[in-house]
């Protein structure tokens, strides 16, 4: 009974760290699946006020609808408020850190930019 439950729960990890992937640069949101990261476009700056951080990715055959429920669900999920009331770029807060959800047209396919940075930074 003992190896079947540990059987269990080994093959249960595998399966979810294996679906979970997450940015280079912003290691704690998750990349959709049918996106595929731009390495071009990560950048990362650790400072004393809080880090900076952004990354990119394409989105093919994902509509903007479909980018902003995923990203609303799991980023609620992992602690983020979604501001009300505002459009494109997509602001989420949690704690002291703001994430920013750009949908860019292209001629090919949806470009989506993440750039994180700490709240006191964009303040006035």
């Amino acid at each position: 009974m003992y190896s079947v439950c540990c059987l269990l729960i080994i093959g249960a990890g595998g399966a979810s760290a294996q679906g979970s992937q997450f940015f280079e640069t912003l290691y704690d949101v998750p990349v959709m699946v049918g996106m595929e990261e731009i390495p071009e476009m990560a950048l990362s700056f650790d400072k004393v006020g809080g880090r900076i951080a952004e990354a990119g990715a394409v989105a093919e055959g994902l509509s903007d609808q479909e980018v902003l429920s995923f990203y609303k669900e799991s980023l609620s999920q992992m602690g983020w408020k979604m501001q009300k009331g505002i459009k494109a770029p997509y602001i989420f807060i949690r704690e002291d850190e703001k994430l920013s959800i750009f949908i860019e047209k292209s001629d090919t396919s949806p470009v989506i930019r993440f750039l994180l940075q700490p709240v006191e930074a964009v303040k006035p």
